[in-house]
């Protein structure tokens, strides 16, 4: 290790993987999903398979950058490869995460405030939340991927056993009539999901080569996209396109319908309490890479003391940015053109130009 390089925290493999599967699909349950129903009707569960694709090429693209790199994760080697040019990129890498940490936050408190809490105020919730991430950010990255570890893998088995639970309701008739108005439609919502989808490029910043590879970022990925796949097909098989359409939360409220006997009812709170670790974490991971990407950049930074302070910015920035539902579902609409930048554009330009022994 060089002098004043930062100890990478150490994570396993399958930790890593269900980071990855839970950026792929936390932000998308609060998200694009109506969206997608709303562009692609009854045609909307195409679009999770196309959505995936680009997501698949920049994992190939940062996996191939990584490999150049052993033990670093992409921020220390955009900092010793590419000094300047570098720590632009990795600036605006940093940029980004934040922006993600911003809506997930105002994404969390508007669901709670709609769905659970109605009544509570805002601040209350924002404060709660706030504290739950900034305490298990200080944690560090080992920390928060034993807890996304236990919680996703929790989550994830919970939404594949929700076909089961709902087989009697689901209608295949619902599906029907099949690319009624062409393969436009689908095209046009997987373009909504595809940003999200593709925030599995945050992973190569989290750990480097060998335990993020080609490998577990795809396992990930899958894993993540067949959750949403479930979802989204569960909402159309039981609600209908043009019912599911009507919806803030459609995979929230197709869960809602789940009833077992008739004493055991509103299962989508045990789902619910399952869920909201994996998001709290999610944010966690994005104060954590805020944190530890200007530490990377500029050295005298202390990552642990910048959580809180960037914690509460992401608060305040929350509220500015998006001031209601409406305001975020006209940011999905400019989410995919940042997505090709963050997602396609740089992770193209540092496979090209991110070797090892080539400075700048």
């Amino acid at each position: 290790m060089k002098k004043g390089a930062k100890r990478m925290e150490i994570i396993s493999q399958r930790q890593l993987i269900l980071i990855g599967t839970s950026f792929v699909l936390n932000a998308t349950l609060l998200g694009p999903l109506v969206q997608v129903i709303q562009k692609g009707g009854t045609d909307a569960w195409m679009s999770v398979p196309i959505a995936g694709l680009p997501a698949l090429v920049s994992v190939w693209m940062l996996a191939a950058t990584a490999r150049r790199f052993p033990d670093r994760d992409l921020f220390q080697a955009l900092a010793e490869r590419r000094p300047v040019a570098g720590r632009i990129v990795g600036l605006a890498f940093i940029a980004y995460f934040f922006f993600l940490l911003c809506r997930d936050f105002r994404m969390l408190v508007l669901f709670i405030n709609i769905a659970l809490l109605e009544f509570t105020p805002l601040f209350v919730v924002a404060v709660l939340i706030l504290v739950c991430t900034v305490y298990m950010a200080r944690g560090g990255v080992e920390v928060t991927a034993r807890v996304t570890e236990m919680w996703t893998f929790l989550f994830a088995a919970s939404v594949l056993f929700i076909p089961l639970l709902m087989a009697g309701d689901l209608r295949i008739h619902h599906l029907f009539p099949m690319l009624y108005d062409g393969f436009m439609p689908v095209l046009h919502g997987s373009w909504y999901l595809f940003p999200f989808v593709g925030e599995i490029v945050v992973l190569p910043f989290i750990a480097g080569f060998p335990t993020f590879g080609f490998k577990s970022g795809t396992r990930g990925l899958l894993l993540g996209i067949v959750c949403i796949f479930v979802l989204l097909a569960c909402s159309l098989l039981v609600l209908g396109a043009n019912v599911a359409s009507r919806f803030n939360f459609p995979a929230y409220e197709v869960v809602r319908l789940i009833q077992l006997t008739d004493f055991l009812d509103r299962l989508e709170l045990p789902l619910v309490a399952i869920w909201m670790p994996t998001m709290i974490a999610k944010m966690a991971f994005g104060l954590i890479l805020a944190g530890r990407g200007l530490s990377r950049m500029f050295p005298a930074l202390s990552e642990r003391e910048l959580i809180m302070p960037f914690g509460s910015l992401a608060v305040v920035f929350s509220f500015v940015l998006f001031r209601d539902l409406t305001e975020m579902l006209v940011v999905n609409r400019l989410l995919p053109f940042i997505g090709l930048v963050f997602q396609i554009g740089l992770p193209l330009v540092m496979l090209l130009a991110l070797r090892p022994g080539r400075q700048a």
